[in-house]
């Protein structure tokens, strides 16, 4: 869904807008938004895998990253480095990085045994 969504983006936002500049301007942002779409299923795998092995504290740290502690900071550094666009580049940054950091809480946990007694 993510690549259709992407590949027919003019048309998507052509439902939405008339004004040619912020045409332009709003395809470019949509594809580069698209970018990390396909990410979404794996995040909330990982999510719900560490919530089922007990880890609700990493869980939570990942969930408040991807839009809190890793996007905020990524919105200030992008939009000083780059201006709009980097504001809109922000989130896939964020995603990324999410991903990257959930990836290194899962194989924590995953790594530790599993505490089996009732």
């Amino acid at each position: 869904m993510t690549v259709l969504c992407y590949v027919f983006a003019r048309h998507l936002v052509e439902a939405f807008l008339t004004d040619e500049t912020a045409f332009s301007l709003a395809v470019s942002f949509t594809r580069i938004l698209l970018s990390t779409g396909f990410l979404f299923g794996v995040f909330y795998v990982l999510i719900n895998a560490l919530q089922a092995m007990g880890a609700a504290t990493e869980s939570l740290i990942f969930s408040l990253s991807r839009q809190g502690i890793i996007f905020i900071p990524a919105l200030f550094v992008l939009e000083t480095a780059a201006g709009m666009s980097g504001i809109v580049w922000a989130q896939p940054v964020a995603d990324v990085l999410s991903l990257v950091l959930a990836a290194m809480l899962y194989f924590r946990i995953w790594r530790k045994p599993f505490n089996l007694t009732t």
